[in-house]
């Protein structure tokens, strides 16, 4: 049986201890953890993101190992999705599908799954043609439904993560005008408590190739996936 685990400031505390005791890198998200893994491979810092969730893929991910069991993986490559029956159009629209269909930042319209919104915008193209055929339909759609997809779309395309290398926060994808409701760039310390703050990136102040290099049993890849 699978349980919830309560993870507070000071259990973080202990494993962040820990891992630059061990001299191992670290870093806290300003916000969310998948957009802060996607810049990190987007910029080249990582080249794989090992997980079990796939909004990963919605956050523009490129590569991604799942399922990981101790010895398999598979593995989710971008490039593969073009060459699937209908992938080019998943490519471009796969953000406004996923969305379209519900997702953290907004509920669906009622009736609205993942394969009526493919079907629907298949068809329509736009999403101000998506929503006037939802009113068409009789279907009860969100005066503010618009103006509620643009900004969860901001959340996905413009979440503020932490750049290493510049050491600063910035946006996923650079973004002309700032929006304020993604949050601040002011890189803030993370509180564990009103008496102790820790800096939010753990660099390694010198990496001893045979000493840091964690070795393990190789790990095999499933690519048809």
């Amino acid at each position: 049986m699978e349980r919830c685990v309560n993870i507070t400031p000071e259990f973080m505390y202990t494993v962040l201890e820990m891992l630059s005791s061990n001299n191992i890198e670290y870093i806290i998200a300003p916000y969310e953890a998948d957009p802060q893994l996607v810049y990190l491979q987007k910029i080249g810092y990582v080249d794989y993101i090992l997980t079990i969730d796939s909004d990963l893929i919605i956050y523009g991910s490129e590569k991604i190992l799942f399922k990981f069991d101790g010895r398999y993986v598979d593995e989710y490559d971008k490039n593969k999705l073009l060459k699937l029956d209908g992938g080019e159009f998943l490519s471009r629209k796969l953000l406004d599908i996923c969305i379209l269909s519900g997702c953290d930042f907004l509920p669906s319209i009622r009736g609205i799954g993942l394969k009526t919104a493919i079907k629907i915008l298949k068809e329509v193209h736009t999403i101000e043609a998506f929503v006037k055929y939802c009113e068409l339909k009789n279907k009860i759609v969100p005066e503010d439904y618009l103006v509620l997809f643009a900004k969860a779309k901001s959340f996905f395309l413009f979440n503020i993560v932490y750049d290493p290398v510049k050491e600063c926060r910035v946006n996923l994808n650079e973004l002309e005008e700032e929006l304020e409701f993604l949050g601040t760039k002011e890189n803030l310390k993370f509180k564990i408590n009103d008496n102790l703050t820790i800096n939010r990136h753990f660099k390694p102040l010198k990496f001893n190739k045979e000493k840091d290099v964690i070795k393990t049993n190789p790990i095999k890849i499933n690519k048809d996936k």
